[in-house]
């Protein structure tokens, strides 16, 4: 059972998808059960159906790139890609352009994840590999914080991710087998979630950063988890590639009691 109380060997829903989404990298929650998505070659975002899975529609917001992260703050979605740079994109004014901010992450630090962290009001950028403007230890992986007031992404991480941590968890040499591919942060109790496609693990932080719980994800229904989000009442969304396959999003269902 990982912290939060969801059942990950078992989902409440898979939701698969069409085609097009076979490389779905992101999930953003919209509510009133519709869900934001894109896929990590074309800078297109889709709303998907929750209840049918069917894509409502599609809205073209930039060139073909490298798109890997997704969130929503108020009304405008933002959108990472694997070079740090982040696109701000209006949900109520289609008329206007999207903005685009340049951060100091390159493709070195290959960012994989996008969240919003509300006590800061940033967003916080999950790195898969390089830690940082300098090399550090292969074993680390930085989360940096991208201000939404000055539209500047701090050079201090926000939090390390460290991989002998984590595999000292999991009884296990998780060495270069724990590269972060999503972030999310809980509505129930703030937790920040890790989800790594390599190796197949969930990591549980606190706000400040220190590792609570580590789990191991079945291949079974873990294809390779790409995308994680929360709604509003704490039900978990994981989406994963199709690898030759259709892609699909996990549904978890928060266990209030």
């Amino acid at each position: 059972m990982l912290s939060g109380k969801y059942n990950l060997q078992q989902p409440d829903k898979v939701i698969r998808l069409p085609k097009t989404l076979t490389e779905i990298s992101g999930l953003a929650d919209l509510k009133n059960g519709r869900l934001a998505a894109i896929q990590d070659e074309k800078g297109i975002l889709f709303v998907i159906n929750v209840e049918t899975g069917e894509i409502e529609s599609t809205d073209e917001f930039g060139k073909n790139g490298d798109y890997e992260g997704l969130t929503i703050v108020e009304d405008n979605i933002y959108c990472v890609e694997s070079t740090g740079k982040i696109h701000e994109i209006s949900l109520t004014d289609k008329t206007k352009v999207p903005e685009k901010y340049k951060t100091w992450l390159s493709s070195k630090n290959n960012v994989e994840g996008l969240c919003y962290h509300k006590t800061s009001n940033s967003l916080l950028l999950v790195c898969k590999e390089q830690s940082g403007r300098k090399k550090h230890k292969k074993s680390v992986r930085g989360i940096y914080a991208f201000n939404l007031q000055t539209k500047k992404l701090k050079k201090q991480a926000f939090f390390n991710i460290s991989e002998t941590e984590i595999g000292q968890m999991l009884d296990d040499d998780m060495c270069g087998y724990f590269q972060p591919s999503g972030i999310a942060i809980s509505p129930i109790n703030n937790k920040v979630y890790i989800i790594s496609s390599v190796g197949n693990a969930i990591a549980v932080y606190s706000e400040a950063g220190q590792l609570e719980q580590v789990l191991s994800l079945s291949n079974i229904h873990f294809t390779q988890p790409e995308g994680i989000v929360f709604d509003v009442d704490g039900t978990l969304y994981i989406a994963n590639e199709g690898r030759g396959s259709w892609g699909n999003i996990l549904v978890f269902q928060h266990f209030k009691n």
